[in-house]
């Protein structure tokens, strides 16, 4: 019996962007070469979810008219877990995000929860997933990401 070992090594270059959650992320997104659009469902700081997720509803509309092509919705700082109890708060609701991609037929994709590692991370310049991997966050990330690759490669196969 012949056993041959092979290793394949497979590079996938790729960003995710969270984009500014105003009406120019359609032009933002499709100034980048191969972009894809997430909507996002990131509350702002003084108009809730409620408004959050209508800036989401237009950002898809204005996706659909200038042809990028939608990979789903991340709820970003869906929900904040106390670190001295470990206690989860949904500070802005729950589930908003989720239920527009329902009703808009596209893909949820997950969950990002509110982390001072994330903000840590952005003032210091490394990523929440190489300074923080074990947290929440840098996980949810790590997943949507994952799941955005999977995407990515159905598309690619299938000559999107």
């Amino acid at each position: 019996m012949l056993r041959a070992s092979i290793t394949f090594t497979v590079v996938l270059s790729f960003m995710i962007l969270m984009l500014p959650a105003h009406g120019s992320q359609p032009l933002h997104a499709q100034q980048a070469p191969g972009a894809g659009g997430r909507g996002g469902g990131q509350p702002p700081a003084a108009g809730g979810p409620i408004q959050s997720i209508e800036d989401a509803r237009k950002a898809v509309f204005m996706f659909h008219q200038v042809r990028v092509p939608i990979l789903g919705i991340v709820e970003n700082m869906s929900y904040f877990i106390a670190p001295d109890t470990g206690n989860r708060y949904d500070i802005f609701g729950h589930g908003g995000a989720a239920n527009a991609a329902e009703e808009l037929g596209i893909d949820f994709l997950g969950e990002i929860p509110i982390e001072p590692a994330v903000r840590e991370g952005a003032d210091t310049g490394v990523p929440v997933v190489y300074g923080h991997p074990e947290s929440e966050s840098a996980q949810a990330i790590v997943r949507i990401a994952g799941s955005i690759a999977a995407r990515l490669s159905v598309l690619q196969r299938m000559g999107a």
